[in-house]
Parts: C-alpha cells; sequence; structure tokens
C-alpha cells in the first residue's frame, strides 16, 4: 500500500524532476477526486532549500511558530545559528524575518538532549490580493480564509497583496495564523487540486496552464490571475517535503472524526484511532501528530495532542497563534515570547495514541 507519508531519498528526486515546474497542459478529461494524501493540510512552495536538505535522521516539523525563544513549533523548542538558512516563499531571508503564526518547514536534530536546525523553510498558504474583507473573514485568490484570533490591521483592505499562513480544515478553508503584507511578485496558492470533469481548481480558484498530472494531488502552483482563471507558470506536487530521510515526524493539523478514523486537512486518513473518542462525531479540532518513520519511509503514529480541546468545524480548536509581529532577531531568550505573539495552542488534553497509522481511503 501507498502512503502519502513515504518520505525517501527516491521518491522526492522524482518529485523534481518529474514535477518542478508546469508543462503548460491544460486540465481536460473525466473528474478526478482527489486521492487521500498530503501532509497535515500545510504546503510548501517550490525553492532550492527544499531540495538541499539531504541530512539522514532527524525530526521533520511541520507547523505555525507558536513563539520565540529560539523558535516553537508544536510545543517543541528548536535552536539555530544566528546565520541559519532561512527560505520563505523560496526567497532567502534571515532569522529576522520570521513571524509569529508563519507554517514552518523544518529538520530537527537532537544534540544533548537539544533540539537544533540549520534550515527553516517558511511557507505561505496563498499569496495575493484581498478580494473581500470582513471582520473574521476574507477572500484571496478564490480561497476562503478566517482571521478568527488575529488583532485587526489598517493595512489589511480590499486590494492589499498578502501572505497567509494558517492551516487548511476539512472543508477546504484555509484558518489564518499569520497575514503579511507582500510586495510585487508572483501569486501563489497551495492545496488539493479538484477536477470537474472540464476544469480544474483549489478552492474556488480555477486554474489554466495546469499540468495534468497534478490533478488529484495537493500541489504548490505559482503564476497570475488571468481573465480565464489562475495562469500557472510552476508547480509541483506537496507529498515529499523533506529532502532526506527523517526518523520521526511532528506536525500540526486540523483533525475530523469519522468513526473510528481521523480525517487530516489534506485528506490524509489515520485508520482506528483512539483519539478518534476525544472528539464529537463529524467535528473538527486542531492537532499535533507525532509519528516515527522507519527506514522504508512508512509511518507508524505514536500519539495525538489536541491544541487547546476539540472544537467544532466552525473554527480553530484553541487559541490561534497571535498576529505577525517585528521579527525576534537571533538573540531571543530562552523561553521568551516575541514581539506580537498571542496565546500558543498547547496541548490540551495530553497525548493519545495514535493507532494503526495513516492509511489511504478513496
Amino acid at each position: 500500500m501507498s502512503s502519502a507519508w513515504n518520505i525517501n531519498r527516491r521518491r522526492l528526486l522524482g518529485l523534481i524532476g518529474g514535477a518542478a515546474a508546469s508543462s503548460a497542459v491544460p486540465a481536460a478529461g473525466a473528474s478526478k477526486k482527489p486521492r487521500d494524501r498530503g501532509i497535515g493540510g500545510t504546503g510548501f512552495a517550490p525553492g532550492p532549500a527544499e531540495e538541499q536538505d539531504r541530512g539522514i535522521g532527524g525530526t521533520g516539523f511541520v507547523g505555525a511558530i507558536q513563539r520565540f525563544g529560539s523558535i516553537i513549533v508544536n510545543d517543541s523548542r528548536i535552536g539555530y545559528r544566528q546565520d541559519v538558512n532561512v527560505d520563505i516563499d523560496g526567497a532567502a531571508r534571515t532569522a529576522r524575518d520570521l513571524r509569529i503564526g508563519q507554517i514552518v518547514r523544518a529538520v530537527a536534530h537532537s544534540r544533548e538532549g537539544a533540539l537544533s536546525t540549520h534550515r527553516i523553510a517558511i511557507v505561505s498558504e496563498v499569496v495575493g490580493r484581498i478580494d473581500n474583507l470582513s471582520d473574521e473573514t476574507m477572500d484571496v485568490l478564490g480561497q476562503s480564509i478566517i482571521l478568527a484570533g488575529l488583532e485587526p490591521a489598517p493595512w489589511r483592505r480590499k486590494g492589499a497583496r498578502v501572505a497567509v499562513s494558517g492551516l487548511r480544515r476539512i472543508d477546504g478553508a484555509i484558518v489564518a495564523s499569520a497575514v503579511e503584507l507582500r510586495g510585487d511578485g508572483l501569486d501563489q496558492v497551495v492545496g488539493e487540486i479538484e477536477n470537474d470533469g472540464g476544469s480544474s481548481f483549489i478552492g474556488d480558484l480555477k486554474l489554466v496552464d495546469l499540468d495534468a498530472g497534478l490533478i488529484g494531488k495537493r500541489a504548490a502552483l505559482v503564476g497570475h490571475r488571468a481573465k480565464d482563471g489562475f495562469r500557472v507558470i510552476g508547480g509541483r506536487a506537496d507529498d515529499a517535503p523533506f529532502g532526506g530521510r527523517i526518523d520521526r515526524l511532528s506536525l500540526e493539523s486540523f483533525v475530523r472524526r469519522v468513526g473510528a478514523d481521523l480525517r487530516l486537512g489534506s485528506g490524509l486518513l489515520i485508520h482506528d484511532s483512539p483519539a478518534a473518542s476525544q472528539i464529537p462525531e463529524n467535528e473538527e479540532a486542531r492537532a499535533f501528530v507525532d509519528a516515527v518513520v522507519d527506514s522504508d519511509g512508512q509511518t507508524r503514529i505514536e500519539a495525538i495532542r489536541f491544541a487547546g480541546g476539540p472544537a467544532g468545524a466552525s473554527g480553530p480548536a484553541g487559541p490561534a497563534p497571535g498576529a505577525p509581529g517585528p521579527g525576534p532577531g537571533p538573540g531571543s531568550g530562552p523561553g521568551g515570547a516575541g514581539p506580537g505573539s498571542g496565546s500558543p495552542g498547547g496541548p490540551g488534553s495530553g497525548a493519545a495514541g495514535g493507532g494503526h497509522g495513516p492509511g489511504m481511503g478513496h
């Protein structure tokens, strides 16, 4: 049985070679239902930083920056040097550009009981201009975005170009953990690509010149808006985020109970999870999923920790990470909250066994 959590070098090289750029093939043909796949409803933008990490072992982290003092991701402290390699949506940046709520991709290694990383990749789920805005929601590139928990900002207005970090719920809406102004450049959207038999979409965004091989997958796409939809210039599948083999995986995601199973925001299904009983049927919660990755790239769920306790599908399970503020700088003290930080989504109900591991439902 194949799994979207098979993270190994051969699979990554196949993705880099086969999906590094859109081949300008329009989506066509019969409707294809997206497969259950993906990593926790988060995404990454194409960029060299994702391809340079070939380290063996370590823990792969996917989640929002909760606070500073190093960086706290999924309740784990990850240290880094002042000159750490920071990649934000494919562009080289520094540690001073890190913000509370940004979604991190990092491989951390443990030395003398402390985690550290040499590279931090930040991912925006969508980058584009605000089409519609209310106090609690906004639309960017056909993506429905929930702003609950974020402080209002005077620059957040219709027409402003923004980068949105956040996690997708099961219904595809993005619960924003950070919204930042972004200058001119290519737009970006990350999500599952659906096809209605004639056209392909992420959310309500129609995709044009899409590589047909990405249909049914979660993908990161860059391009620009045109009269006939979002014209894709480049794209790649988002199912192998770490270049080298990792030993462990820690990811943040929305999860929904479906009987005895848990479905993640990306579509991944965890079969027969004891943690499912902690969520009312067909309701969602924000959670941290901890897993062990074996030498073949197969994963085994160790624990699921809920962030602030289960909640209904209308919003996040617990307090959302705070609004974006100035970066921490490399000298942040241990344990201190960085500027602009809010209440981190810490575990609310402890750890629960993860069951039999991820399965691919159709």
